[in-house]
């Protein structure tokens, strides 16, 4: 599937939590290698090794992609490939979310800010936005919050297509992360199984 001008939206901060469960995992199995209790040593790597991949699949999996034709909402488990003429509603109520064919996917890359957060929108962001006569928005629907700033995107996106009919349309494609599921599986059952062995 050939896509035109492609955005791709991810948090930074995810990276972060990703590399601090990397480094820490890294640093606490080299630690039990200077006990010279291999078992021990391989039931700490273990688990360094399941904790690694829920890092990857929470952490750095999740994107979402704009494109003229659709989005993908890329999720740890899943990818859902859907066009524009395809979504039915944009939101970001908990996260940024589309609704399809009745059904609604949430982006786990673009998460809503706290309720908490609506404290700290002041009007002037509300400018030049679609929400903006409305007087007031929710902290999801700010462009400073994840949720919102994706949502942004997505809307812009869709309007874009509705006002241009000549753009593609591409089908709708569901595709599920096996490969990581099972990998994150098979270790979670290797690392269960180390703690049967006795030292």
């Amino acid at each position: 599937m050939g896509v035109t001008n492609l955005d791709i939206f991810r948090t930074r901060s995810s990276f972060v939590y990703a590399w601090t469960i990397y480094v820490t995992a890294f640093i606490i199995s080299a630690l039990t290698l200077s006990d010279g209790n291999w078992i021990k040593t391989m039931q700490t790597i273990a688990w360094a090794v399941v904790a690694s991949l829920a890092a990857y699949l929470i952490f750095i999996r999740p994107k979402v992609l704009f494109f003229d034709e659709g989005i993908s909402i890329v999720n740890p488990f899943n990818e859902l490939t859907v066009g524009w003429h395809q979504v039915q509603s944009i939101d970001s109520r908990f996260s940024l979310s589309i609704t399809t064919d009745g059904e609604v996917t949430h982006a786990w890359a673009a998460p809503a800010p706290s309720r908490y957060s609506a404290r700290g929108i002041h009007p002037s962001e509300l400018r030049g936005l679609p929400q903006s006569g409305q007087g007031s928005i929710r902290a999801a629907e700010s462009p400073r919050s994840l949720s919102g700033a994706a949502t942004i995107i997505a809307r812009l996106r869709h309007e874009n297509f509705l006002n241009n009919p000549g753009i593609q349309r591409i089908s709708k494609e569901v595709i599920f992360n096996s490969q990581g599921v099972l990998l994150f599986l098979s270790s979670l059952i290797f690392a269960l199984g180390s703690l049967l062995i006795q030292s």
